[in-house]
């Protein structure tokens, strides 16, 4: 699927000046979202740059880094809660 049909992107990031998921979700209520969930010790710089030129919109997680795994299982839990508040 090409980026432009979702209605947001987001990437969790430890980077970039970002907004909380939770806000995002509840801000947007998308239908479709697509997550990139990045490497332990995050995304590149050039990945971070490549992907908001995309259009995708950096979002935290919360205070703590979390495991590939684990954040996957978070974004899921955060948009099932969120997305259709």
């Amino acid at each position: 699927r090409r980026l432009d049909t979702y209605d947001l992107k987001l990437f969790p990031t430890l980077s970039e000046k970002k907004r909380h998921l939770a806000a995002a979700l509840t801000e947007h209520h998308p239908r479709n979202c697509i997550v990139f969930i990045g490497p332990e010790g995050d995304f590149s710089l050039q990945e971070t740059e490549r992907a908001l030129q995309s259009g995708c919109l950096p979002v935290s997680l919360g205070d703590r880094v979390l495991r590939v795994d684990t954040a996957a299982i978070a974004v899921a839990s955060y948009y099932s809660f969120y997305a259709h508040r």
